[in-house]
């Protein structure tokens, strides 16, 4: 058995550590079998002059996702089950705060993956597992259709369901294509 760490540092006079999520995303299926992690983070800055309470938040989210570069879905996979995760502890607010994601994402910054994090949009269809990531050599297999089996609880919006509510493992009605993945978060990158 492989162990994997991640690990979210703050200074503790600039922030007030709120509540944390373990994500793992070993979740015992084809495309989700490798001891990958990731964690979130609720943090609230200390001494700041908001209009209340609620405003001072944020969110901060690392992970290391898969280092094979044939293995494009996985990375994918992982990455949507992090946005998920991310999207149920965000959704648990009323209003909306910030949200940092970062860490060993394994992927090109002109892969599709990149774009699908910074966009929130992605059709795989036509996507083999090493192009998605943006390497260009091992395996020309195109992604599984559907990426996620559901058992695992996660639709195509990113967004976790009850496995019993079969209604929500449907794509949302602006996504009425399965190849379409898509997620409700803006990022801003560090590359130019």
């Amino acid at each position: 058995h492989h162990s994997d760490g991640v690990a979210i540092f703050f200074k503790t006079d600039k922030f007030e550590y709120i509540s944390c999520r373990q994500v793992e995303f070993n979740r015992r299926c084809p495309i989700l079998d490798r001891d990958n992690v990731a964690i979130i983070l609720k943090l609230r800055l200390i001494n700041c002059t908001p209009s209340s309470d609620e405003d001072n938040f944020l969110y901060v989210a690392t992970t290391h996702l898969l280092f094979n570069p044939k293995a494009g879905d996985i990375k994918l996979a992982q990455l949507c089950t992090l946005l998920a995760e991310l999207r149920e502890v965000t959704d648990k607010d009323r209003e909306t705060h910030p949200v940092i994601i970062c860490g060993d994402f394994n992927f090109l910054p002109n892969s599709c993956i990149y774009q699908f994090l910074r966009t929130g949009y992605l059709n795989y269809k036509y996507l083999s597992r090493n192009q998605v990531a943006g390497y260009n050599r091992g395996s020309d297999a195109f992604i599984p259709h559907p990426l996620f089996p559901p058992q695992i609880g996660i639709n195509n919006a990113c967004k976790k369901y009850e496995i019993s509510d079969t209604a929500s493992r449907q794509v949302p009605s602006m996504c009425d294509n399965s190849f379409i993945l898509s997620h409700p978060y803006t990022f801003h990158s560090v590359y130019p």
